[in-house]
């Protein structure tokens, strides 16, 4: 984020509110059943890839484009977009306490816990006030 205040990440949360975000996984799911926007129709068990820091702190890479995965890593096995929700939903249910998004990119935010539990919380494709 080029400045990091109270407005920008207003802005940046209701953005992500309506984005999808790819996350790494280490292999597909099997059986995943998408409706015609490519969302999942039900819930479904996936192995996605954790990253600890050299400080030992947890955190999930998230990602607004291919692209931007693979200037940050390229040799991610497979990956899956899923709504900003759905990805801090199990960030927040697996005990992850930050989730970096476009890191190795320009524009690179970092959410931290309070904003994960309450995007977690916020339906897709409705704004924040």
């Amino acid at each position: 984020m080029e400045e990091d205040n109270q407005s920008t990440r207003h802005a940046l949360h209701n953005a992500l509110v309506n984005q999808r975000l790819i996350i790494p996984l280490a292999r597909l799911p099997r059986d995943v059943e998408r409706d015609a926007a490519g969302r999942l129709t039900r819930p479904v068990s996936i192995d996605f890839l954790g990253f600890q820091e050299r400080n030992g702190g947890r955190f999930i890479a998230a990602f607004t484009s291919p692209q931007a995965l693979n200037k940050w890593k390229k040799d991610v096995p497979t990956w899956i977009a899923a709504d900003t929700t759905a990805v801090c939903r199990l960030a927040s249910e697996s005990g992850y306490t930050v989730v970096k998004i476009n890191p190795g990119s320009d524009n690179y935010a970092e959410l931290g816990l309070d904003e994960i539990r309450m995007l977690a919380r916020t339906e897709p494709g409705c704004q924040l006030t």
